[in-house]
């Protein structure tokens, strides 16, 4: 995806892991509908930390949701962010 490494890019990447890491799943919501309002396109990472959250949140629906999203706009999850999904709620 053409942009990945601009600065730009690495400000929503942060702001999106810190919702993550606060289980603010609204927050991330909104980012990725914000990010894609100033003309970035969400790529993987930034849809890992929005399916991240829900995981944090033990909402494997609405992680898969993300990740539906995700291949609708025709992006492809990482695979980190499937294995995160696979274990909501399963002791490590």
């Amino acid at each position: 995806m053409p942009g990945l490494d601009q600065p730009a890019r690495r400000v929503w990447d942060l702001r999106l892991t810190l919702a993550a890491k606060a289980r603010d799943v609204p927050r991330t919501r909104a980012l990725l509908a914000d990010m894609a309002v100033a003309g970035l396109l969400p790529g993987p990472r930034e849809y890992h930390a929005a399916a991240a959250a829900c995981v944090l949140e033990g909402d494997v629906g609405g992680a898969l949701r993300v990740m539906q999203d995700q291949h609708a706009r025709g992006g492809r999850a990482l695979f980190e962010t499937c294995v995160g999904a696979g274990y909501v709620g399963k002791p490590l």
